[in-house]
């Protein structure tokens, strides 16, 4: 298919994406290991195809959710004889995510339709009309899977705060973000090639992306802001939840947007507080309860 497009960071890191669709995969020795699974199992069996012939493998070990909206589980099945890993809080997404998206059918219609209008008043070389037929695309893959019943596929390996894995010499690990641009956001480090996956925690320029927290979900943001700053240090390709590539700077400004909305949480939940103690208290604690 001419829009599906494959990056080759390294030699053990594929990206394969058709627009803002995307999965990731790294090469170990004991097997391939995926990043997301995409808005549809008919186009992520594709990328399966692509990750396979690229590396030269076809045993897939494990497939690690970001987290759980719709558009990176799925194609969850394509990997089901692979460990599938996620947060704990992504069991009860999935029933949720599962019901509508079989019933989406309809809005699923409406959506193709709208882009094959615009794809109709636009220039056919221009760059609106790309990223309009690449979405078409996208939709009309999830609409087989609608057609077909397909059910999505949950985790069959949950964990709650963080879980280290190895394949072969490669050696992973997962933590938990707390809720954020979901209830089950993780970050995922693999040492070799030194990546870091982000999911759709910020885009460029470190911009969050984040919808309620509580007070214990600001203590898991601080916790994490340490472990990056530590992963960072080691890391050399840095990748978003729909195939982008990020970097140090684009890190970094997440970090401290991240302190700056944590404080702001802070005071906005404890108004009972006497504000005039608020000054005491830096970022780095902004979990303490008054």
């Amino acid at each position: 298919m001419d829009h599906l497009k494959t990056d080759k960071l390294s030699e053990n890191l594929i990206i394969v994406r058709l627009g803002s669709d995307a999965i990731s995969g790294v090469k170990t020795s004991n097997g391939i290991v995926v990043i997301d699974a995409g808005i549809s199992a008919h186009l992520t069996q594709i990328y399966r195809g692509i990750l396979e012939s690229e590396f030269g493998q076809t045993h897939f070990c494990y497939l690690f959710n970001t987290h759980s909206h719709t558009d990176h589980i799925g194609g969850n099945q394509v990997f089901k004889d692979a460990l599938i890993v996620g947060h704990q809080n992504s069991l009860k997404e999935f029933q949720n995510a599962d019901i509508e998206r079989l019933a989406s059918g309809p809005k699923v219609l409406n959506i193709i339709n709208s882009y094959n209008e615009k794809l109709n008043n636009s220039d056919s070389a221009s760059a609106d009309w790309e990223e309009a037929f690449e979405q078409k695309l996208r939709y009309e893959f999830l609409q087989k899977d609608i057609s077909a019943g397909y059910h999505l596929l949950p985790p069959t390996k949950v964990f709650t705060d963080s879980l280290k894995l190895k394949s072969g010499e490669t050696e992973i690990e997962l933590v938990y973000f707390g809720k954020a641009h979901s209830r089950s956001d993780i970050l995922i480090y693999i040492n070799d090639p030194g990546v870091l996956f982000t999911g759709d925690l910020f885009s460029k320029y470190g911009r969050p992306s984040f919808y309620d927290s509580t007070t214990i979900d600001i203590a898991h943001w601080n916790k994490l802001r340490e472990w990056i700053k530590v992963k960072s240090t080691k890391t050399n390709f840095i990748i978003g939840g729909h195939g982008q590539r990020l970097d140090a700077n684009d890190l970094a400004g997440f970090i401290e947007l991240v302190e700056i909305n944590a404080f702001d949480s802070f005071i906005r939940r404890q108004r009972v507080c006497d504000l005039h103690t608020l000054s005491a208290y830096s970022v780095y604690n902004v979990s303490r309860q008054c």
